[in-house]
């Protein structure tokens, strides 16, 4: 199985779909594509967003440089 690890900025309406998505298609990416995708890190300015989404273990935060300097 491949792992995918998917680090996003901004959780409103695209980021917020992205993450419901992933969420709710995580059994069929494993099962069809062979596909473990895993939410690394999120960024949103508005943090109280994070309480509405499924985001799992991914470590939150407001500030888009926690993600893009992620190694």
């Amino acid at each position: 199985m491949k792992d995918l690890t998917i680090g996003l900025v901004g959780a409103g309406t695209v980021g917020g779909g992205v993450v419901k998505m992933l969420h709710a298609n995580a059994a069929f990416l494993e099962k069809s594509l062979g596909l473990h995708v895993r939410l690394k890190r999120i960024a949103d300015t508005a943090t109280s967003r994070f309480a509405q989404l499924p985001v799992g273990d991914a470590l939150c935060t407001e500030r888009a440089e926690d993600v893009l300097n992620d190694a």
